[in-house]
């Protein structure tokens, strides 16, 4: 499975939904976050990672198709996936 979304900013290349929203109200309209001291911050944190989190897990079975836990194998997607996508720094 691809990244998308994706932001390229002077040739960096920012991947996840989370850090591409950061990035944007940091950069470009800061005036939408609250101050990182006000209380309002955490939950602000919050709201703007669930969607990429406890949102998504109802639709992850949608994304990957249904899933056979009962088999033994029905998560070794994941494990390829994973092998895939992140690099080892071992």
């Amino acid at each position: 499975m691809g990244k998308s979304p994706v932001l390229e900013v002077d040739g960096n290349v920012i991947v996840e939904s989370g850090a591409i929203v950061e990035y944007l109200i940091a950069h470009c309209a800061p005036h939408l976050a609250p101050p990182a001291d006000s209380p309002a911050f955490i939950e602000y944190l919050q709201w703007i990672h669930f969607a990429d989190s406890s949102a998504m897990l109802p639709l992850l079975p949608k994304v990957f198709g249904e899933i056979e836990i009962d088999t033994g194998t029905g998560l070794n997607f994941l494990e390829d996936y994973a092998n895939s996508e992140f690099v080892s720094f071992g």
